[in-house]
């Protein structure tokens, strides 16, 4: 029997586990631009907007458990909100299932329904190859690249792109 991950809105319930996953990527610092004294608040705050000015947040579900989050939110407000930017993270135990690829298809089916119109990534580490690819495979082009726009844990300087895609 085929086991499928289940796709749903982030209810208050979530808050443990979508905090768990965030704090690992907090951790590896290698992915996101987060303070590494961010708050569990301001963790589950930013992966569970409220309004629908901020986005909207899901999450992953598989064999019960939460397993990946990801957020929809306008990239910037009023005259540019048709274009949608979006957050995702899958539990470092749960990776490797092919995860990431299903909630980067469904949260793009789920923007189009959202009213938006199309999607960018303002920073996708350059060195963050799976992550490049997938979204590639998805269809988004890199439309910029930053030089050194990303400190990485050891102090490295390295290049992050900017990626978009018409839904």
């Amino acid at each position: 029997m085929t086991r499928t991950p289940v796709i749903r809105p982030t209810a208050n319930s979530d808050c443990t586990a979508v905090v768990r996953i965030a704090r690992q990527l907090v951790a590896a610092a290698d992915t996101y631009a987060f303070e590494p004294d961010v708050t569990d608040a301001a963790l589950w705050a930013y992966w569970s907007p409220d309004t629908d000015t901020q986005g909207d947040g899901f999450v992953t579900e598989f064999d019960g458990l939460v397993v990946a989050m990801f957020v929809i939110r306008p990239n910037h407000p009023g005259p540019a909100s048709h274009i949608a930017n979006a957050s995702y993270a899958v539990d470092i135990a749960a990776r490797g299932k092919g995860i990431g690829r299903s909630i980067g298809k469904q949260s793009l089916l789920l923007a189009a329904k959202l009213g938006y119109e199309a999607m960018q990534f303002n920073i996708v580490i350059s060195t963050n190859v799976a992550a490049v690819r997938l979204w590639q495979s998805l269809g988004f082009d890199i439309v910029g690249t930053i030089p050194a726009g990303f400190r990485m844990p050891d102090g490295t300087l390295v290049a992050h792109h900017i990626m978009h895609r018409t839904l």
